[in-house]
C-alpha cells in the first residue's frame, strides 16, 4: 500500500466534453449533511426529455438513455452531483438546451466529447478548459474534456446544445458535474480500479452484499466494524495480480480493514504483509472463504491510498476477492454517505 499526499481541489460544477489527447483522471465529494442532489435543479429542457441527477462516481451512468458508465474520474469531480443528460440530444444545435440552478456557490464542470475539441459549441466560450478528463465506457468519446466555471447560488445558467454555433464533431452528448465548495463529512471515495470493474460504496452491516457481481452477503461482523464504510469490490477480480489495483481517497483519518479469504491468508499478497492481522471477525454466505481474516492499517486524512490485487505476489489460494471497510478515527466528526441502488438518492448516517 502507498500513501500519497493529494492536492486540495476547488468545488466545481463540471460539464465534461470528450477531447482527444486529454489524459484520464479520477473523482471528488458532495455534501454529506443533506442530499446534495436537492441543491441542484434542472429545468426547461428544450427536448422535454427527463434529465436526472446522481453522484459522479465509478460505475455511474452518464446518460438517462444509455448504459455508458464512468470508468475513471478525477478526485476533484468524484462525489459531485452528476447531471445525467440524454445522449439522444447529441445533435441539438440551439442556444438553450436546459437551465441549471444551484442553491449554493459551486463549480460546474462540463464533460464533452473529445471529438469536439477543435470547435466547441459557442456557449462554452466563457468556460475554462481544465487539466482534468473523465473516462467512460463510451470509448469513442473518451477521454472527455472537462470545462469549468464558477456559478453563484440562485443564478440560472443556460446550458446550450452540443452543436450550437455549427457542427463541432461531437457524436455523444455532454454531461455535467456540480461540485460544492464544502466537501462535507464524507469519509472516502473510490478513485480508480485497475480492472475497470464497478466498485461501490455502501454501509458495512449484516446482510450487506460485499461484491458488486455476486449475491454473497455479510452474515456476521465484529461490532467495531458495523456502520463503517464498505467498499464493495468485484469477485471477478479475485485473480488480479496488479501491484496498484484499487485507489481510494481519504477525506478524514480512518482505520482501513481488509477482509481476506481465509484460504489465502497464510501467504497474503505482498502489499498486505505490511498490514496488521486482527482478531476481528467477518462471516459471509461465501462459506468456503469464511470466516474472513481481517487486516488493518491506519491512514491519515487528505491521502490517496493504493491497494494491490488479490494475488499480487501472494494469495494464490484465495479464491474469493477481498473487500474493504473503513472506520473513522474520530467517530463523532464524520458522517459518511452511502448511495442506494437508485440513481440520485443518498442517505447520511451519523457515527
Amino acid at each position: 500500500m502507498r500513501l500519497k499526499r493529494s492536492v486540495p481541489c476547488l468545488v466545481v460544477f463540471v460539464l465534461c466534453i470528450a477531447v482527444a489527447g486529454v489524459a484520464p483522471s479520477v473523482p471528488g465529494s458532495a455534501l454529506a449533511s443533506q442530499s446534495a442532489t436537492s441543491l441542484v435543479h434542472i429545468s426547461d429542457v428544450a427536448t422535454h426529455r427527463h434529465y436526472k441527477t446522481g453522484y459522479a462516481e465509478l460505475g455511474a451512468r452518464t446518460y438517462v438513455d444509455r448504459h455508458y458508465t464512468i470508468r475513471q474520474i478525477p478526485q476533484g469531480l468524484a462525489g459531485g452531483v452528476l447531471i445525467r443528460t440524454a445522449n439522444n440530444d447529441k445533435w441539438f444545435n440551439k442556444e438553450h438546451l436546459f437551465t441549471l440552478t444551484v442553491d449554493r456557490d459551486a463549480l460546474v464542470y462540463v464533460c464533452i466529447d473529445q471529438r469536439a475539441v477543435k470547435r466547441l459549441p459557442s456557449w462554452l466560450a466563457g468556460w475554462t478548459l481544465t487539466e482534468e478528463s473523465v473516462l467512460t465506457s463510451d470509448w469513442s468519446a473518451s477521454p472527455m474534456a472537462v470545462y469549468g466555471m464558477e456559478v453563484k447560488a440562485g443564478e440560472p445558467i443556460t446550458m446550450g446544445g452540443n452543436h450550437f454555433g455549427g457542427y463541432t464533431g461531437a457524436k455523444s452528448n455532454y454531461f455535467a458535474v456540480v461540485k460544492f465548495e464544502k466537501t462535507g463529512s464524507r469519509l472516502m471515495e473510490i478513485l480508480s480500479v485497475s480492472s475497470k470493474r464497478s466498485y461501490r460504496i455502501a454501509e458495512a452491516k449484516r446482510w450487506a452484499r460485499q461484491f458488486t457481481d455476486r449475491r454473497y452477503r455479510i452474515t456476521a461482523m465484529s461490532p467495531e466494524l458495523e456502520g463503517g464504510v464498505l467498499v464493495r469490490t468485484a469477485n471477478n477480480d479475485k485473480k488480479n495480480s496488479q501491484e496498484h489495483h484499487l485507489r481510494l481517497y481519504m477525506y478524514k483519518p480512518a482505520t482501513l480493514y481488509v477482509a481476506y479469504d481465509k484460504r489465502g491468508a497464510a501467504n497474503p499478497p505482498r502489499w498486505l504483509k505490511d498490514w496488521k492481522a486482527t482478531d476481528l471477525t467477518i462471516r459471509t454466505s461465501d462459506r468456503r472463504a469464511s470466516p474472513l481474516v481481517v487486516f488493518q492499517q491506519s491512514v491519515d486524512g487528505d491521502q490517496i491510498v493504493e491497494l494491490g490485487g488479490n494475488r499480487h505476489k501472494g494469495g494464490k489460494k484465495a479464491w474469493s476477492n477481498y473487500f474493504v471497510v473503513a472506520v473513522p478515527m474520530n467517530p463523532g466528526s464524520a458522517m459518511p454517505c452511502w448511495w442506494s441502488a437508485e440513481p440520485g438518492s443518498i442517505s447520511a448516517m451519523p457515527w
